[in-house]
């Protein structure tokens, strides 16, 4: 059956008028070239001259692209619905699915840095108390001569409350200014020393205003409110008058 459709056309070989003529980078010796192979070229020109079943041939003239240049049907209206992409070694990826089916079913990382932060909270919360504690626990005789005196819990909790006050105050600003230089390092040395471990060119610091300025207010007020409760508890109890004595 001669069928020029069975060879695939070639850009320098399929469009020239004679053998002479092929330009392409495949090797040729055009020293082998004949009358007889002018005049098939001349009337059939790239029709293949041996008919070969591929099971013979595929195994020996298949590379790392596959096996075959193309697929013919012999119906003038296939029926493709049983191909399929895979068959033919392709494989189609939808970045835009793949993407939102990876954040639908990844791990939620939510509430674990929230409880990290709740815990991160009370953690301050009880540093804060150490020193406070050791602070009464060295004023205990102060606090004893002024309850002896006639000082309301109130008064007393007020003196010490605007003495503690400012050291919080600014405790908190300090490590605010700490937590962003902090936070900076880490993400150098995560684009730099430690890039092992997050395989990326590094992160940005981008520091919103708005959310420093709500963390150190709450911050603040969590600090003070802690701070008057503690006082106010410690300062009501009256086994301080016995430290007078």
């Amino acid at each position: 059956m001669a069928d020029s459709s069975l060879s695939a056309d070639f850009p320098g070989l399929s469009d020239v008028e004679s053998c002479t003529d092929w330009d392409s980078d495949l090797p040729i010796n055009m020293d082998l070239i004949t009358d007889e192979d002018e005049r098939y070229w001349e009337a059939y020109r790239n029709t293949p001259k041996a008919i070969i079943a591929y099971n013979a041939v595929a195994a020996g003239w298949s590379n790392s692209y596959g096996s075959a240049t193309a697929v013919r049907i012999p119906d003038a209206v296939p029926n493709l619905s049983g191909l399929t992409s895979e068959m033919f070694g392709l494989q189609l990826i939808y970045p835009r699915e793949a993407g939102l089916a990876a954040a639908r079913n990844g791990v939620d990382f939510a509430g674990l840095f929230l409880a990290l932060g709740f815990f991160i909270i009370i953690s301050a919360l009880l540093l804060m108390l150490a020193p406070l504690t050791e602070m009464l626990f060295h004023r205990r005789h102060e606090i004893a001569w002024l309850q002896a005196m006639g000082y309301t819990p109130e008064k007393i909790v007020r003196n010490l409350w605007v003495e503690a006050a400012p050291v919080t105050v600014i405790a908190s600003l300090a490590g605010v200014l700490l937590g962003l230089i902090y936070t900076h390092l880490i993400m150098w040395l995560l684009g730099s020393l430690w890039q092992g471990a997050t395989h990326t060119e590094g992160f940005t610091l981008l520091p919103e205003p708005a959310t420093i300025g709500i963390g150190l207010i709450a911050g603040l007020l969590i600090a003070m409110v802690t701070l008057h409760i503690t006082l106010r508890r410690t300062i009501r109890k009256k086994f301080l008058y016995s430290y007078i004595f």
